[in-house]
């Protein structure tokens, strides 16, 4: 079962408040930051940027506040525990150490009414990229951040920087296939994209999807066509594929939603 969505958000704002009061550089990073800027909420941690040189002074904020603090050994990141809810205080992004330069990059944006350094939208997503490995190659979860912000993206610099990575450019190549971007390079046309109004409506289902008490579904996609919609994807009851048709009508009341949600019932052995 996933974390509660609110109290990660408090998580969020509390350890942004700590940061601030530091005076140390950062920027808010991963699920947090995508959710700054249109998707769903984070549901299992909240990450933050920080320079290495920064670390140990953020650990002793952090624990000037009453949240505990583990040094993993990995040796790009530590942690600290808001009661149950998980920080992680990153220094090393993607393989690659964080630089003032990043941190200039970032946009100060309103997150649940307060003002936070996000880090860029193009750099988000090229911290997402950087992360596929043989052993991490699970693109359900940032399909839906980078769908919620696509038009922020300087998608030129996202294929340029990734062209040497395989997992790069597949994922590429299935946003393209999902026409959440346009197909790049000589070839046949590509089909139509949705229109910015499209893109907005659709993310803004998925994030009532996502985030509402009755559903919570982060695996259901959302396509429009002109004034319909059409969900898409899986869910374990007849029960939960009613209460999307109900959450999506009072989130976008002026489109005609079409649930075409498959029902994969789950049975006791």
């Amino acid at each position: 079962m996933s974390q509660p969505v609110l109290p990660l958000v408090e998580t969020l704002k509390r350890a942004a408040t700590v940061l601030r009061e530091t005076g140390i550089p950062f920027a808010l990073a991963g699920g947090g930051a995508a959710f700054a800027r249109g998707a769903a909420p984070p549901v299992h941690d909240v990450d933050f940027v920080l320079m290495e040189k920064d670390v140990d002074r953020a650990a002793e904020a952090f624990a000037a506040a009453s949240m505990r603090i583990e040094r993993p050994p990995e040796g790009w990141l530590i942690k600290a525990f808001d009661g149950e809810h998980m920080i992680d205080l990153i220094y090393c992004l993607g393989g690659e150490p964080v630089s003032w330069q990043l941190l200039d990059r970032a946009e100060e944006l309103d997150v649940v009414a307060m003002p936070v350094p996000v880090l860029g939208a193009t750099d988000l997503v090229l911290s997402l990229v950087r992360s596929f490995s043989a052993h991490h190659a699970d693109f359900t979860i940032p399909l839906i951040m980078v769908r919620a912000m696509r038009e922020q993206v300087d998608w030129d610099v996202v294929r340029r920087e990734t062209k040497d990575s395989p997992f790069g450019r597949a994922f590429l190549v299935l946003l393209e296939g999902l026409e959440i971007l346009p197909v790049s390079g000589p070839g046949p046309p590509p089909s139509p994209v949705a229109t910015a109004t499209d893109e907005t409506l659709a993310g803004r289902l998925e994030h009532a999807l996502a985030t509402d008490p009755r559903t919570h579904e982060l695996g259901v996609r959302v396509e429009m066509d002109g004034d319909a919609a059409y969900l898409r994807g899986e869910v374990v009851s007849q029960e939960r594929r009613r209460r999307l048709s109900e959450v999506a009508s009072e989130a976008a009341p002026e489109v005609t939603i079409h649930n075409q949600v498959d029902v994969i019932e789950v049975r006791e052995q």
